[in-house]
Protein backbone atom coordinates (compact mmCIF):
# COMPACT_ATOMS: atom_id res chain seq x y z
CA UNK A 1 0.00 0.00 0.00
CA UNK A 2 2.81 2.44 0.86
CA UNK A 3 4.87 1.43 -2.16
CA UNK A 4 4.06 3.20 -5.41
CA UNK A 5 3.21 0.56 -8.09
CA UNK A 6 5.43 1.95 -10.89
CA UNK A 7 9.12 2.38 -11.50
CA UNK A 8 10.45 5.72 -12.68
CA UNK A 9 10.90 4.58 -16.30
CA UNK A 10 7.41 3.06 -16.51
CA UNK A 11 5.88 6.11 -14.82
CA UNK A 12 7.60 8.63 -17.11
CA UNK A 13 6.54 6.68 -20.21
CA UNK A 14 2.90 7.60 -19.49
CA UNK A 15 1.13 10.79 -20.60
CA UNK A 16 1.17 13.44 -17.90
CA UNK A 17 -2.56 13.17 -17.16
CA UNK A 18 -2.20 9.42 -16.65
CA UNK A 19 0.75 9.95 -14.32
CA UNK A 20 -1.38 12.15 -12.09
CA UNK A 21 -4.23 9.62 -12.30
CA UNK A 22 -2.04 6.85 -10.86
CA UNK A 23 -0.64 9.08 -8.14
CA UNK A 24 -4.24 9.88 -7.22
CA UNK A 25 -5.16 6.18 -7.10
CA UNK A 26 -2.19 5.52 -4.81
CA UNK A 27 -3.09 8.43 -2.51
CA UNK A 28 -6.73 7.31 -2.41
CA UNK A 29 -5.67 3.88 -1.13
CA UNK A 30 -3.63 5.49 1.61
CA UNK A 31 -6.47 7.86 2.49
CA UNK A 32 -8.97 5.00 2.87
CA UNK A 33 -6.48 3.12 5.05
CA UNK A 34 -6.08 6.19 7.28
CA UNK A 35 -9.84 6.33 7.86
CA UNK A 36 -9.64 3.11 9.86
CA UNK A 37 -6.03 2.82 10.98
CA UNK A 38 -3.19 5.18 11.90
CA UNK A 39 0.24 5.00 10.31
CA UNK A 40 3.21 4.56 12.61
CA UNK A 41 6.03 7.10 12.42
CA UNK A 42 8.06 4.55 10.47
CA UNK A 43 5.22 4.00 7.98
CA UNK A 44 4.73 7.75 7.62
CA UNK A 45 8.43 8.15 6.87
CA UNK A 46 8.14 5.51 4.13
CA UNK A 47 5.08 7.25 2.67
CA UNK A 48 6.73 10.68 2.58
CA UNK A 49 9.91 9.23 1.11
CA UNK A 50 7.94 7.60 -1.69
CA UNK A 51 5.89 10.72 -2.30
CA UNK A 52 8.98 12.94 -2.47
CA UNK A 53 10.38 10.61 -5.12
CA UNK A 54 7.15 10.79 -7.14
CA UNK A 55 7.18 14.58 -6.93
CA UNK A 56 10.74 14.63 -8.22
CA UNK A 57 9.67 12.52 -11.20
CA UNK A 58 6.86 15.02 -11.87
CA UNK A 59 9.29 17.91 -11.33
CA UNK A 60 6.81 19.25 -8.80
CA UNK A 61 8.39 22.06 -6.73
CA UNK A 62 6.34 21.19 -3.61
CA UNK A 63 8.66 21.11 -0.60
CA UNK A 64 7.94 18.37 1.94
CA UNK A 65 9.84 19.11 5.11
CA UNK A 66 7.92 16.75 7.36
CA UNK A 67 7.92 13.00 7.80
CA UNK A 68 5.41 12.78 10.67
CA UNK A 69 1.95 14.31 11.21
CA UNK A 70 -0.89 13.54 13.57
CA UNK A 71 -3.80 11.55 12.13
CA UNK A 72 -6.04 14.50 11.27
CA UNK A 73 -3.29 16.55 9.62
CA UNK A 74 -2.10 13.53 7.66
CA UNK A 75 -5.64 12.91 6.38
CA UNK A 76 -5.91 16.55 5.32
CA UNK A 77 -2.52 16.41 3.62
CA UNK A 78 -3.33 13.24 1.66
CA UNK A 79 -6.78 14.59 0.70
CA UNK A 80 -5.36 17.93 -0.50
CA UNK A 81 -2.66 16.22 -2.55
CA UNK A 82 -5.17 13.75 -4.01
CA UNK A 83 -7.32 16.62 -5.25
CA UNK A 84 -4.28 18.45 -6.60
CA UNK A 85 -3.37 15.44 -8.73
CA UNK A 86 -7.00 14.74 -9.65
CA UNK A 87 -7.29 18.19 -11.20
CA UNK A 88 -4.39 17.32 -13.49
CA UNK A 89 -6.08 14.18 -14.82
CA UNK A 90 -8.56 16.23 -16.89
CA UNK A 91 -11.31 13.76 -15.98
CA UNK A 92 -13.75 16.51 -15.05
CA UNK A 93 -15.29 14.71 -12.09
CA UNK A 94 -17.10 16.62 -9.37
CA UNK A 95 -15.40 16.62 -5.97
CA UNK A 96 -18.35 14.76 -4.42
CA UNK A 97 -17.27 11.69 -6.42
CA UNK A 98 -13.78 11.55 -4.93
CA UNK A 99 -12.86 10.50 -1.42
CA UNK A 100 -15.02 9.17 1.42
CA UNK A 101 -16.01 11.86 3.92
CA UNK A 102 -14.06 12.22 7.17
CA UNK A 103 -16.87 14.12 8.93
CA UNK A 104 -18.73 11.87 11.35
CA UNK A 105 -21.48 12.25 13.93
CA UNK A 106 -24.54 11.97 11.66
CA UNK A 107 -27.70 10.66 13.32
CA UNK A 108 -28.46 7.45 11.42
CA UNK A 109 -31.75 6.78 13.23
CA UNK A 110 -34.46 4.88 11.36
CA UNK A 111 -37.15 6.81 13.23
CA UNK A 112 -39.56 8.95 11.15
CA UNK A 113 -38.44 12.54 10.58
CA UNK A 114 -39.59 14.86 13.35
CA UNK A 115 -39.52 18.58 12.59
CA UNK A 116 -38.51 20.99 15.34
CA UNK A 117 -39.60 24.18 13.55
CA UNK A 118 -43.08 24.33 11.94
CA UNK A 119 -41.97 25.93 8.70
CA UNK A 120 -42.07 24.66 5.13
CA UNK A 121 -40.02 25.69 2.09
CA UNK A 122 -41.85 26.19 -1.22
CA UNK A 123 -39.76 26.22 -4.41
CA UNK A 124 -41.45 27.87 -7.39
CA UNK A 125 -40.28 26.37 -10.71
CA UNK A 126 -36.69 25.68 -9.68
CA UNK A 127 -34.42 24.28 -12.37
CA UNK A 128 -31.14 23.52 -10.59
CA UNK A 129 -30.95 20.05 -9.06
CA UNK A 130 -27.90 21.27 -7.13
CA UNK A 131 -29.92 24.08 -5.52
CA UNK A 132 -32.81 21.77 -4.67
CA UNK A 133 -30.52 19.17 -3.12
CA UNK A 134 -28.77 21.84 -1.07
CA UNK A 135 -32.14 23.12 0.15
CA UNK A 136 -33.16 19.65 1.33
CA UNK A 137 -29.94 19.53 3.32
CA UNK A 138 -30.68 22.96 4.82
CA UNK A 139 -34.22 21.83 5.76
CA UNK A 140 -32.66 18.91 7.60
CA UNK A 141 -30.09 21.12 9.34
CA UNK A 142 -32.66 23.57 10.74
CA UNK A 143 -35.42 21.02 11.35
CA UNK A 144 -38.09 22.33 8.97
CA UNK A 145 -41.21 20.31 8.22
CA UNK A 146 -41.02 19.68 4.48
CA UNK A 147 -40.12 20.97 1.03
CA UNK A 148 -42.85 21.85 -1.46
CA UNK A 149 -41.82 21.40 -5.09
CA UNK A 150 -43.74 23.60 -7.51
CA UNK A 151 -44.18 22.92 -11.22
CA UNK A 152 -41.32 20.93 -12.73
CA UNK A 153 -38.94 21.44 -9.79
CA UNK A 154 -36.85 18.24 -9.51
CA UNK A 155 -37.21 16.16 -6.34
CA UNK A 156 -35.70 13.10 -4.72
CA UNK A 157 -36.24 11.07 -7.88
CA UNK A 158 -33.42 13.12 -9.42
CA UNK A 159 -30.03 11.53 -8.70
CA UNK A 160 -28.24 14.90 -8.52
CA UNK A 161 -30.79 16.21 -6.00
CA UNK A 162 -30.32 13.10 -3.88
CA UNK A 163 -26.54 13.26 -4.08
CA UNK A 164 -26.31 16.97 -3.27
CA UNK A 165 -28.71 16.55 -0.34
CA UNK A 166 -26.22 14.08 1.19
CA UNK A 167 -29.08 11.59 1.56
CA UNK A 168 -31.46 13.92 3.41
CA UNK A 169 -34.09 13.36 0.69
CA UNK A 170 -34.51 9.92 2.29
CA UNK A 171 -36.25 11.45 5.32
CA UNK A 172 -37.17 15.08 4.66
CA UNK A 173 -40.79 15.01 3.40
CA UNK A 174 -41.38 16.45 -0.06
CA UNK A 175 -44.67 17.34 -1.68
CA UNK A 176 -45.01 17.69 -5.43
CA UNK A 177 -47.37 20.55 -6.30
CA UNK A 178 -48.01 20.89 -10.02
CA UNK A 179 -50.13 23.93 -9.14
CA UNK A 180 -48.13 25.34 -6.24
CA UNK A 181 -50.07 28.61 -6.08
CA UNK A 182 -53.38 26.78 -5.63
CA UNK A 183 -51.90 24.66 -2.84
CA UNK A 184 -50.52 27.73 -1.06
CA UNK A 185 -53.82 29.59 -1.45
CA UNK A 186 -55.58 26.75 0.35
CA UNK A 187 -52.98 26.83 3.12
CA UNK A 188 -53.39 30.61 3.41
CA UNK A 189 -57.15 30.21 3.79
CA UNK A 190 -56.43 27.95 6.76
CA UNK A 191 -54.51 30.80 8.39
CA UNK A 192 -50.95 29.79 7.53
CA UNK A 193 -48.68 32.77 6.64
CA UNK A 194 -47.28 32.56 3.11
CA UNK A 195 -44.04 34.54 3.14
CA UNK A 196 -42.37 35.42 -0.16
CA UNK A 197 -38.62 35.94 -0.13
CA UNK A 198 -38.34 38.51 -2.89
CA UNK A 199 -36.95 41.99 -3.52
CA UNK A 200 -40.29 43.67 -4.24
CA UNK A 201 -41.45 47.09 -3.13
CA UNK A 202 -42.36 47.05 0.54
CA UNK A 203 -40.38 43.90 1.35
CA UNK A 204 -39.07 43.94 4.94
CA UNK A 205 -35.44 43.14 5.78
CA UNK A 206 -35.28 39.60 7.16
CA UNK A 207 -33.71 40.78 10.43
CA UNK A 208 -36.56 43.25 11.04
CA UNK A 209 -39.52 41.06 10.10
CA UNK A 210 -41.64 39.75 13.03
CA UNK A 211 -41.39 36.07 12.18
CA UNK A 212 -44.53 34.10 13.14
CA UNK A 213 -44.33 30.74 14.91
CA UNK A 214 -45.13 28.89 11.69
CA UNK A 215 -45.38 29.54 7.97
CA UNK A 216 -44.37 28.68 4.44
CA UNK A 217 -41.33 30.35 2.87
CA UNK A 218 -41.63 30.89 -0.89
CA UNK A 219 -38.56 31.10 -3.09
CA UNK A 220 -38.74 31.85 -6.79
CA UNK A 221 -37.06 30.51 -9.90
CA UNK A 222 -33.30 31.15 -9.98
CA UNK A 223 -33.62 33.46 -12.99
CA UNK A 224 -37.07 35.05 -12.78
CA UNK A 225 -37.93 34.96 -9.09
CA UNK A 226 -41.49 34.36 -7.89
CA UNK A 227 -44.18 34.19 -10.57
CA UNK A 228 -46.92 36.81 -10.72
CA UNK A 229 -49.41 34.22 -9.50
CA UNK A 230 -47.23 33.46 -6.48
CA UNK A 231 -46.69 37.14 -5.77
CA UNK A 232 -50.45 37.55 -5.54
CA UNK A 233 -50.78 34.83 -2.92
CA UNK A 234 -47.99 35.76 -0.49
CA UNK A 235 -49.25 37.46 2.66
CA UNK A 236 -45.88 39.15 3.37
CA UNK A 237 -42.60 39.81 1.61
CA UNK A 238 -39.15 39.60 3.13
CA UNK A 239 -35.81 40.41 1.54
CA UNK A 240 -32.16 39.88 2.37
CA UNK A 241 -30.40 43.26 2.27
CA UNK A 242 -27.52 43.45 -0.22
CA UNK A 243 -24.45 45.65 0.19
CA UNK A 244 -22.65 44.75 -3.04
CA UNK A 245 -23.25 45.44 -6.70
CA UNK A 246 -25.37 42.35 -7.23
CA UNK A 247 -28.95 42.44 -6.01
CA UNK A 248 -29.23 38.73 -5.24
CA UNK A 249 -27.38 35.63 -4.04
CA UNK A 250 -27.60 31.97 -4.99
CA UNK A 251 -31.05 30.52 -4.23
CA UNK A 252 -29.81 27.83 -1.84
CA UNK A 253 -27.68 30.41 -0.03
CA UNK A 254 -30.73 32.61 0.36
CA UNK A 255 -32.68 29.71 1.85
CA UNK A 256 -29.84 29.12 4.34
CA UNK A 257 -29.74 32.77 5.41
CA UNK A 258 -33.49 32.92 6.04
CA UNK A 259 -33.88 29.43 7.54
CA UNK A 260 -31.11 29.76 10.10
CA UNK A 261 -32.30 33.25 11.04
CA UNK A 262 -35.81 31.92 11.69
CA UNK A 263 -34.42 29.04 13.73
CA UNK A 264 -32.41 31.46 15.85
CA UNK A 265 -35.36 33.85 16.37
CA UNK A 266 -37.83 31.13 17.32
CA UNK A 267 -35.41 29.25 19.56
CA UNK A 268 -34.44 32.45 21.38
CA UNK A 269 -38.12 33.32 21.76
CA UNK A 270 -38.91 29.91 23.24
CA UNK A 271 -36.09 30.28 25.77
CA UNK A 272 -37.45 33.60 26.99
CA UNK A 273 -40.96 32.25 27.54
Amino acid sequence: MLSFPYTKNKFLSMPLARQHKWVGIWLEQIYKHLLTQELSEKSQAIFFENYRRILSWLQDPLSLETSSLDQRLLLEFVSDRFHAHQKQTELGLSESEFLPKVIQGDDLSDEPWKAVIPYQIALDRFRSAFNVGSIFRIADAVGFQQVLLGGTTPGKENSQVSKTSMGSTNWIPEKKCLHLAAHLKAECEQGLPIIGIETVEGAVNHTEYPWPQQGILCFGNEEYGLSQEMLGICTDFVQIPMSGRKNSINAANAVAVIAFHIANVLQQGNKSC
